[in-house]
Formats: C-alpha cells, sequence, structure tokens
C-alpha cells in the first residue's frame, strides 16, 4: 500500500507516478496528486494532502478528520517530490497506512522514507553513451537517453532526422 519512486533529479519519478496513476482503474477515480515542490515548511504537507482531498476543517488538527474521511473510500494518493518535506511525508504515510484500510500511497522523492510496510522502486537514470568519440546517427539512437531527447526535440518543433554530425 506503500510505495515510494526513488531516483535522480530528471529521472522521470514524476512521469512515471502520473502515468501508473492513470493506468491503475482499480480506485474509481479517486486519486489525488499532490505536489510537495511548493511546499516549503514539514508542517504544511498534511495541508497539502487535505486541500488536494478537498477537505476544509473547522479546527487545526487535520489528521482525525482527514482520515475519517480518506477512510470511506478505496484511494490512490500520489506525494510527488517528498525529499525536502521527508520526516513529515514519512509521518503522514505511516499514518494513513495505519489510520486507513483502503488508502494506497505512490510517493516520489530522492530518497527512501524509511517507514514500516515502504516498498522502494529504484528509478535508474535512462542508459546513454559513455565514452565522448564521435558517434553515427544509429549508433546514438540504440541509447535510451538519446531517443527521449530526440522525442522530446520532435515534439518541441526539431524538424527532420539526426545526421551523424549532429550525433
Amino acid at each position: 500500500r506503500l510505495v515510494t519512486i526513488v531516483g535522480a533529479a530528471g529521472a522521470g519519478k514524476t512521469t512515471l507516478a502520473t502515468l501508473v496513476g492513470h493506468a491503475v482503474h482499480a480506485f474509481d477515480g479517486s486519486m489525488f496528486f499532490v505536489d510537495l515542490s511548493a511546499v516549503d515548511r514539514e508542517e504544511m504537507v498534511t495541508e497539502a494532502l487535505a486541500a488536494a482531498v478537498g477537505y476544509m476543517p473547522s479546527d487545526k488538527d487535520l489528521l482525525p478528520g482527514l482520515l475519517e474521511i480518506l477512510s470511506a473510500r478505496r484511494a490512490l494518493i500520489v506525494l510527488d517530490t517528498c525529499e525536502h518535506v521527508i520526516s513529515a511525508a514519512a509521518s503522514l504515510c505511516q499514518q494513513i497506512v495505519q489510520g486507513t484500510r483502503q488508502v494506497f500511497l505512490l510517493n516520489t522523492s530522492r530518497e527512501a522514507l524509511r517507514v514500516r510496510e515502504e516498498f522502494v522502486y529504484l528509478l535508474r537514470p535512462l542508459a546513454f553513451p559513455s565514452h565522448t568519440g564521435p558517434l553515427s546517427t544509429k549508433e546514438a539512437m540504440d541509447w535510451p537517453a538519446i531517443q527521449l531527447f530526440m522525442e522530446r526535440a520532435w515534439e518541441g518543433g526539431a524538424r527532420g532526422a539526426m545526421s551523424d554530425d549532429e550525433a
């Protein structure tokens, strides 16, 4: 119920979590994406989740009411970019796992949360050529990092195929 995708900056953790969230149909549309990159204080992590769920409490203790709302449904929560608020994210995840039965968490972070029941999925960088010698276009396009780069270039408006000189 608790998975953290761990990898370096720019490795595609958010993209993977988003794709997984949309591919899993077991939650009947109850998926909540919480972007923690804009959260600058640990105490704001629970507030960010409450806002994503649409929970507006009348008192300062958010967690009991939030757990009650979450317990009423099967849901997937994606906590994205946990590393700078890792302690609060870890605590919140652990409390959700302990306080609910049908809520699943998919997190992204540069490091594991290090909590009980966490499964860590290590996302390695795409393979790229290790030497700096010249490559032909065909040789360059054998590398996943270069394939992705070219896909993004074409999506951004680049025209035509890469030449051997460009490779």
